[in-house]
């Protein structure tokens, strides 16, 4: 039975008020069931006393029995006058207060005595511990209500509501949870539609608030938890709030403006509302429950008014979302009666109302979508196809660009080396010297042509990087413009140039400003008439503090540009077919490279030209400025232009026109492998009379005959038929016969990432054509010398320890392979060159020769080296006599081993012994 009525209150505290004898009488009739907000008296005084007057029926005395509560506050519960329980602590001091809510936990009674019983409650509800939550509201708000009944059906009833209310909040928090990862999946799938994000936020925090909801309800609480599940509840409750308007928001189409900032200003602060004065509280939960379904109806308005699709469904969700928890708050502020599970009912059929017909339109959308996309992608994988095809064939561009250079650098090769050396031979004549000098700017000139097509070709491919540094620009450009006078005075066109008088330090890359001006200065060179006039101005403009803008203006009196052709002059290759152009020829990439390097130092150019009057080009280049102080060596940091011409340096003598020398000489051996005869025979011919050289005109051939001859240096070109020289180097630097050979490669590619990939094989040096002859040379004899010294390293390391060389290459491996050889041999006699190179795995020629390029020693020279050191260790160590000795390190001969001993050391082993006896009684003690 429930005790809900004939309840009498008195306000107060007084121990006296628990007497069953006290009479109550005037006491105010008051119903303790009702909500906290309706009980004025308890709510002023925040202290008071319930008592009721029972008449129990005799079945129910003195047999167990229990009471379930449900309180705000806290309670001392009296029997007839008997302390029978206490649920917190009552007090009037917010300090000492500890409310409890005992959810409905049984707590036993038992009627004893007389029919006629008292029951008495001293309750306490301060103003300043309110029960104000996010599950008191879902709960509604009893103030005090206990029930009586059998303890057995007590029992029996807590465990029928708890598997009733577990099955309906987990029920309803998994179905909500599932919504949330299934849109959260739709939202990871496709990012772009952020109504699935804020939707899937929105689910997940309703489902997070029914199973706080199942985890609390049947949990006692008192005390600090009253602070800690009001706050988390109040968070889940007002956030779900906003990521329901957002997602209505953002499925409009609309920005959050004014309202929404206002309403979250009003959910953020619900958040608070466990420490509210209970009034505020109360009047505020249906203004922020209301307000904010509301702005989704009007959202939804103005989404139906754009035509979105699915407005409709969701304006009807959101309407049924308000209209259901109107009635909840009708029914929670008893406007209209109750029945059971009225509040909870609507409460649920308002939740489900929002997140079921949004789920339904973001599905329908969702479904609508994946089809667009499948049509989109079926779009893209075409597009995609259709750039493929322009990638490859740009890249056979590129690749095309890069092939002709290599056969371009080749000729080029031949044509420099040749020319200096007739230059040397022939500097006395001044006619060949003019003939040379054509010969030599010719030259220059495809060589420089190639290197434009090898920019294009990084262009293209996106490799061409700025690389500024810091400098003085105008000393650079002045020295640049400078070095164009003799050109202009050969085609007696006067030429004038102008150039700020203060010095701006900058960051500028050198060679692509080089490259710019030189290739307009070519221009006005190569259209400008004898007699003509052409003028170069540069000036900066300063922008700010530390930024300037860089000025060049080419200006020329040539032949002039007509209007119809002024907007392809920038394009490649194009070249214009009038006959006044055509006579001046070109390749048509110069001032298509000038534009792209332009841009690439986010620059512009531009041009205005008269026929038959002149023309004008403008650069406007970006520069960041810096002081003196930044730059940190200003002589390192100081940049040249190139030389117009290249250098002449004295050649080498003429060669002999027999490549193939006697082995038996003492000259180095080097093995030129280059697939084109004529460079091979160039490079042949300046090597021969200083070194012994070979040929090969293949990467095998090249490795067959490094194996069988053991040359001392390999000159090898990397772009070969079949095993090209990367190839070639790495199976000679990973073979043991062939590994300590020095290798130079050969290559027309002039990039870095070329230079890395030759090193990286374990070439020793890296020459780009065209190259110097002198370069050359000095390389060979560089690292010819290098092995040399390497040589002596190694053969003092055997002298001093023979049987404790260093690994640290694949040379030094070898030697300690042959040590250990040596050593497990060391007193076998019959041990000689022939069983050694079987031991070793090489023919005695190949050993002979390994041997002799790392220690300088011959195979039968090294045994014998060996042998004797081994021989002076054991006697200075009084390891035996002489004949023992000789005898343990291979010596069936006393007579030999002392002659070979007295060769090595310049004494007898009779002497070496004296004279280490002598060596130790001078020695002080």
């Amino acid at each position: 039975m429930e005790l809900n009525r004939n309840w009498r209150f008195h306000p107060g505290d007084n121990d006296l008020w628990a007497d069953p004898a006290f009479d109550d009488s005037k006491w105010q009739v008051l119903d303790p069931t009702q909500d906290v907000h309706y009980l004025k008296q308890l709510r002023a005084a925040e202290i008071g006393w319930f008592r009721l007057q029972l008449q129990v029926d005799s079945s129910l005395l003195n047999i167990p029995l229990a009471m379930t509560l449900s309180q705000l506050g806290a309670s001392e519960i009296y029997l007839n006058g008997k302390l029978i329980h206490r649920l917190g602590v009552v007090s009037l001091d917010r300090e000492k207060e500890v409310l409890f809510n005992p959810n409905n936990a049984p707590y036993s009674l038992q009627f004893t005595g007389s029919s006629h019983q008292v029951l008495a409650v001293r309750y306490s509800f301060t103003k300043g511990n309110p029960y104000w939550n996010f599950l008191g509201i879902w709960g509604g708000n009893p103030i005090l209500v206990i029930k009586v009944m059998q303890a057995d059906v007590a029992i029996q009833d807590l465990v029928y509501s708890k598997s009733v209310v577990t099955s309906r909040l987990v029920g309803k928090a998994m179905f909500l949870f599932v919504l949330a990862l299934l849109h959260l999946f739709f939202y990871i799938t496709y990012p772009v539609k952020r109504v699935n994000l804020y939707y899937s936020l929105f689910t997940f925090s309703l489902a997070f608030g029914y199973f706080l909801e199942h985890v609390f309800r049947f949990m006692p609480r008192e005390g600090s938890s009253y602070f800690i599940i009001g706050l988390i509840c109040s968070l889940f409750f007002a956030q779900f709030m906003i990521w329901g308007l957002l997602a209505v928001y953002s499925h409009a189409r609309q920005k959050p403006g004014t309202i929404f900032l206002f309403l979250l200003f009003c959910d953020l602060l619900y958040i608070i509302s466990w420490k509210w004065p209970y009034e505020a509280g109360y009047y505020f939960f249906p203004f922020f429950i209301l307000m904010s379904p509301l702005d989704a109806i009007r959202v939804s308005l103005l989404a139906i008014r754009n035509k979105i699709d699915g407005a409709r469904v969701v304006f009807w969700g959101w309407l049924g979302f308000f209209v259901f928890w109107a009635l909840f708050c009708l029914f929670y502020y008893q406007v209209l009666p109750n029945f059971q599970y009225a509040m909870a009912i609507t409460l649920d059929l308002a939740v489900f109302c929002g997140a079921v017909t949004f789920s339904l339109v973001l599905a329908m959308e969702y479904a609508k979508t994946k089809k667009w996309l499948q049509a989109s992608l079926l779009e893209v994988e075409v597009e995609r196809l259709e750039a493929e095809k322009m990638r490859e064939l740009e890249k056979t561009k590129s690749d095309l660009f890069s092939n002709i250079s290599h056969e371009f650098r080749t000729p080029l090769t031949l044509i420099n080396g040749i020319l200096r050396k007739l230059r040397k031979e022939e500097e006395r004549s001044t006619d060949l010297q003019e003939e040379y000098g054509l010969i030599q700017r010719n030259a220059d000139r495809l060589l420089q042509l190639v290197n434009q097509f090898l920019d294009l070709s990084k262009l293209e491919a996106g490799h061409l990087q700025v690389d500024k540094k810091a400098g003085e620009i105008i000393t650079f450009l002045d020295h640049l413009a400078g070095s164009f006078e003799s050109l202009f005075e050969s085609k007696e066109i006067i030429y004038q140039y102008a150039l700020p008088a203060e010095p701006i330090q900058a960051l500028f890359d050198a060679d692509k400003v080089e490259k710019v001006l030189t290739n307009l200065l070519f221009n006005a060179f190569k259209f400008t008439a004898p007699g003509g006039k052409v003028n170069l101005r540069i000036s900066a403009i300063v922008e700010a503090a530390d930024r300037s803008q860089l000025e060049l203006i080419v200006q020329d009196t040539g032949i002039g540009i007509s209007k119809e052709q002024i907007p392809h002059i920038f394009k490649r290759f194009y070249q214009a077919d009038a006959s006044a152009m055509r006579s001046y020829e070109g390749t048509g990439i110069g001032l298509a490279l000038v534009k792209e390097l332009v841009e690439l130092q986010e620059g512009t150019i531009s041009v205005s030209s008269t026929i038959g009057v002149g023309t004008t080009f403008k650069v406007l280049l970006p520069l960041q400025l810096v002081t003196p102080e930044e730059i940190a060596n200003p002589r390192e940091q100081e940049v040249e232009p190139k030389q117009l011409e290249n250098e002449i340096k004295p050649t080498t003598a003429a060669a002999s026109e027999t490549f193939m020398q006697d082995e038996g000489n003492s000259l180095p051996g080097i093995l030129v492998v280059e697939d084109n005869a004529d460079l091979r025979y160039f490079i042949l011919g300046s090597l021969i009379g200083q070194y012994r050289v070979q040929e090969a005109a293949n990467g095998q051939t090249g490795y067959e005959l490094a194996l069988e001859k053991i040359p001392d240096l390999i000159i090898s070109d990397i772009m070969m038929p079949g095993m090209d020289g990367l190839s070639l180097c790495e199976k000679l630097k990973t073979n043991e016969r062939t590994s300590h050979i020095p290798v130079i490669l050969l290559t027309a590619r002039a990039d870095m990432g070329s230079k890395l990939a030759g090193l990286e094989t374990g070439a020793d040096d890296y020459l780009t054509k065209p190259f110097q002859v002198e370069e050359l040379q000095m390389r060979i004899r560089n690292l010819i010398e290098m092995r040399r010294k390497l040589r002596e390293r190694y053969r003092r390391s055997l002298t001093l320890q023979p049987s404790e060389v260093v690994v640290t290459s694949l040379d030094e491996k070898f030697l300690q392979k042959v040590i250990s050889i040596l050593e497990a041999n060391l007193s076998n006699s019959d041990f000689d060159v022939e069983m050694f190179s079987r031991e070793i795995g090489m023919s005695r020629v190949q050993l002979h020769r390994k041997l002799k390029a790392l220690t300088d020693q011959s195979a039968s020279e090294f045994v014998r080296t060996f042998r004797l050191k081994r021989a002076a260790s054991l006697l200075e160590q009084q390891a035996g006599n002489i004949s023992e000795v000789a005898d343990s390190v291979g010596f069936n001969s006393i007579a030999y081993f002392t002659k070979c001993f007295k060769e090595h050391f310049g004494q007898k082993p009779s002497e070496f012994i004296a004279a280490l006896n002598e060596n130790k009684s001078t020695k002080p003690d």
